[in-house]
């Protein structure tokens, strides 16, 4: 019969500490590819709202006169249902509070999922991304875009790949 030693006992400790410290820093790792996913998606959508041209007073360039007249027109033929939208036009970021409302997440949650997300802050933000059957979805497109990405770099990490 074997008795344990000292020295057997700390090697074992060491050995537990190490796999222990290997842990943490592809856990470090990991989250560091978070991180830098989220912050792609950010500056893609950023990119993209700066990439249109626009008049000095901040509205796009497609937002003609004639379209003004036909929203006023449809406005005043439809007193209860001022909505413009109601047209058919598509939404024109006139103020670029929604696009400035927009944000990006990283890290691990309380249960120890690894994420990254985006999201709006405004009120309206969910209606900007489901509305209309998604048709004018930004947000989860570039999400749903480098996710693919950020799953092989987290294989990558833990050898999974």
């Amino acid at each position: 019969m074997a008795v344990a030693t000292g020295a057997s006992i700390k090697g074992f400790e060491s050995l537990v500490k190490g796999i222990n410290n290997s842990f943490t820093k592809k856990l470090f790792a990991a989250e560091g590819v978070a991180v830098d996913t989220a912050q792609k998606c950010l500056a893609k959508f950023k990119n993209r709202q700066n990439a249109s041209e626009h008049d000095p007073d901040g509205r796009a360039v497609q937002d003609t006169a004639e379209m003004k007249a036909a929203a006023r027109a449809f406005a005043e033929r439809n007193p209860d249902r001022a909505d413009v939208t109601a047209m058919g036009m598509p939404w024109v970021n006139r103020s670029f509070r929604a696009a400035r409302s927009v944000y990006a997440d990283a890290g691990i949650n309380d249960q120890g999922d690894l994420y990254f997300s985006m999201y709006h802050t405004m009120s309206y933000g969910v209606y900007l991304e489901l509305a209309n059957n998604r048709r004018h979805a930004v947000l989860e497109p570039i999400v749903r875009e480098h996710a693919p990405e950020f799953l092989a770099r987290i294989k990558g990490i833990y050898g999974a790949g």
